[in-house]
């Protein structure tokens, strides 16, 4: 309680004072650290994708050139695309991350997997920027994007047949939660580090200060001599040049 406090020695107050205000800094200085690597590392996790876009290009390249729909089924020169896990499987371990093929606005190829663990092939592009990117204006995206729920990285890049007409979408990424998980992991170790360094941060101050305010305690108890009627103790400290000299 307030009691307690106010009949702690100096020394306590001052160590619990500067514990405080370096757990206070220690945490403040985490803190924004989290904030500016997040937004870095998202930044990053985006402008990977561009280089990630270029490999899955020319992987797809491989299979064929030139797009067309071709009996309902998405076709790269005559190779079919609809259900060849060999093509996104290979943009995936090329990129590290996820792929898919996209006819329309169907998957027929992909790496991303549903909540039942299998391939999400024939499910749709949910609607939002990337879908009013590359469907509505024949653009590419890139960008944060919502895929079966989940956050992603992603690049999403219209597919076009010789017309120049959007047959399908080529999509990479990365499932932000699998790039976070290792740079919570990272921001642990560094927390417990910090913390460890204040608490002997903490430990310092308060045997500096002990050290440094043990005339008071010398001082106190004189005083208490000089209340209870010895007044033959002698006073240490009399011959300090500093302020506890000249209360001594």
């Amino acid at each position: 309680d307030m009691g307690t406090i106010a009949r702690a020695p100096v020394a306590a107050k001052v160590a619990a004072l500067t514990g405080v205000g370096v757990m206070g800094l220690c945490a403040l200085a985490l803190g924004l650290a989290y904030l500016v690597l997040t937004s870095f590392m998202a930044r990053q996790a985006v402008a990977t994708q561009e280089l990630s876009m270029r490999v899955a290009w020319g992987i797809l390249a491989q299979h064929g050139q030139g797009f067309s729909l071709s009996g309902g089924r998405l076709m790269a020169g005559g190779t079919a695309l609809d259900g060849n896990d060999a093509v996104v499987d290979a943009v995936a371990r090329a990129t590290g991350g996820t792929a898919t093929v996209f006819s329309g606005d169907t998957r027929v190829a992909t790496t991303v997997t549903g909540p039942d663990g299998r391939r999400a092939v024939g499910t749709r592009l949910a609607a939002g920027p990337a879908r009013d990117a590359v469907l509505g204006m024949g653009r590419p995206y890139r960008g944060e994007a919502d895929i079966l729920g989940e956050a992603y990285y992603a690049a999403y890049d219209p597919i076009r047949d010789a017309d120049g007409h959007t047959v399908g979408i080529l999509y990479v990424g990365l499932r932000k939660a699998d790039l976070l998980a290792e740079f919570d992991r990272g921001m642990a170790w560094v927390a417990g580090l910090v913390s460890l360094l204040g608490v002997a941060m903490s430990a310092g101050g308060y045997l500096l200060s002990a050290r440094l305010l043990r005339p008071l305690g010398a001082l106190r108890q004189a005083m208490a001599a000089m209340r209870a009627g010895d007044l033959a103790r002698p006073v240490a400290g009399t011959g300090r040049a500093d302020d506890i000299g000249d209360m001594a």
